[in-house]
C-alpha cells in the first residue's frame, strides 16, 4: 500500500478504515471542519449535545438487490410502498437547520436511489445549510445522467457497498445486481468529479468481509486504492442473529464481547425510519428502542427524551447488556 494509507480501528468495534486518496475535505467550508472537530470530541468524551449532530434518514426501505448479509433479506422484507413522504422529510430538515443539524445520511435500509425525487431532496438539505450531506448506494442505479445531477446537489460524501472484486463472487452476495456494470458505474463517477476538479464528495467503498468473499480483501484493495479516498473493510454481522453466521469470515476480528463497551451512537445520532419511527441507533432493525414519531414528536424532544438518556446511562454504568436489544446487537457481530 502507499506510503500515505493508514488502517485505523474504530473505537465503535465495527470498522476498519483504510485511508486512500487524502484531503477530499479541502474544499469543503469551515462549517464541515469545526463539525468533524466536534464528532471526535463528543465521540471521545461522550458528550451529550443540547442536538444530534447527525441524522440517519431513511428515504425509503425498499431495494432493487436481495443481498445475503443484509438485514432486509434476513428478515424476508418485501417491497411494499416503504417510502418517507416529501412533507415529513422536508419537516426533519427544516426542524435540523433551525437546532444547527451538521450532518444527514440520506439512507438506512433502503437503495435510496431508486427514489425519483432523490436529487431535489438532497438539494433541500444543501440549500439549508447543512455541513455534511452523506449518500450510501448500490450503485446499479448510478448512470452518468444521476452522478452529474448528484455532483450538482451538493453531496459531501459517497460510499457505495461492493463486496466483491469478481462477478462470481458478487453473484453471489448481492443478489440482483449486475458486478461490470456498477464498477462501471462507479468509475465514471471518479471520471466526472475528476473533470470537475472537486475535491468531494469523499468517495468511500464498502467491502463487507465474508466466508463468500474474504478471499478477494487483497485485491479489491490493490485496485481501488489509488482511485477513491477510503476503502471500509468491515466485518460480516448476524443481523439480530437470525442467520446461522455461516457467512462469518474465517478471519474474523469479532471473537469475543468487549469488557466494556459504550455505544457512540447514543451520542452521536438519530435515525428516522421511513414511517417516522424515531430510533437511537440504526442497528435495532426491529425497532425494538424506539423514542416516539417524527409526525409527532420533535427530533429535539426525542433526542433530550428520558427513555434515550437512560440508554446512556446505562451504557456508561457498564451494563449494556440489561439492555436486550444492545446485547443482541453485540452477539450479533461474534
Amino acid at each position: 500500500m502507499a506510503e500515505e494509507q493508514k488502517t485505523r480501528k474504530d473505537s465503535s468495534f465495527f470498522l476498519s478504515d483504510i485511508q486512500c486518496i487524502p484531503n477530499g475535505d479541502r474544499d469543503l467550508p469551515p462549517e464541515y471542519h469545526a463539525y468533524r472537530k466536534k464528532w471526535n470530541e463528543v465521540n471521545e468524551k461522550l458528550i451529550v449535545t443540547d442536538y444530534p449532530m447527525h441524522m440517519d434518514v431513511e428515504l425509503n426501505m425498499t431495494c432493487n438487490y436481495a443481498c445475503v448479509m443484509c438485514p432486509r433479506t434476513a428478515m424476508n422484507i418485501k417491497n411494499e410502498g416503504q417510502v418517507m413522504e416529501p412533507e415529513l422529510y422536508k419537516k426533519i430538515i427544516d426542524e435540523g437547520k433551525r437546532e444547527g443539524l451538521l450532518s444527514v445520511d440520506f439512507g438506512d435500509l433502503g437503495e435510496a436511489l431508486l427514489r425519483p425525487d432523490l436529487v431535489e431532496l438532497i438539494r433541500y438539505a444543501t440549500d439549508a445549510g447543512i455541513p455534511d450531506r452523506i449518500l450510501h448506494t448500490n450503485a446499479s442505479l448510478l448512470t452518468e445522467e444521476m452522478s452529474q445531477r448528484l455532483l450538482d446537489a451538493g453531496i459531501t460524501k459517497f460510499t457505495v457497498s461492493l463486496d466483491a472484486f469478481s462477478k462470481e463472487s458478487y453473484d453471489k452476495i448481492r443478489i440482483g445486481g449486475d458486478y461490470d456494470k456498477v464498477v462501471a458505474n462507479v468509475l465514471k463517477f471518479l471520471e466526472l468529479k475528476k473533470k470537475r476538479g472537486l475535491s468531494y464528495p469523499i468517495v468511500r467503498l464498502s467491502f463487507i468481509r465474508m466466508s463468500l468473499n474474504e478471499h478477494e480483501v487483497e485485491p479489491f484493495v490493490n485496485f481501488w486504492k489509488d482511485k477513491v479516498n477510503h476503502i471500509a473493510i468491515q466485518e460480516y454481522i448476524n443481523p439480530g442473529k437470525l442467520q446461522d453466521n455461516s457467512l462469518k469470515s474465517s478471519s474474523s476480528e469479532f471473537k469475543e464481547k468487549p469488557k466494556k463497551f459504550v455505544c457512540t451512537q447514543l451520542f452521536q445520532r438519530l435515525v428516522i425510519r421511513w414511517d417516522g419511527t424515531i430510533m437511537p441507533c440504526c442497528v435495532d432493525y426491529e425497532n425494538a428502542l424506539a423514542l416516539g414519531n417524527a409526525h409527532t414528536m420533535t427530533l429535539k424532544e426525542a433526542w433530550r427524551s428520558k427513555k434515550l438518556q437512560a440508554l446512556r446511562d446505562i451504557h456508561l454504568a457498564g451494563k449494556f447488556e440489561t439492555i436486550p436489544a444492545c446485547k443482541l446487537c453485540i452477539e450479533s457481530k461474534l
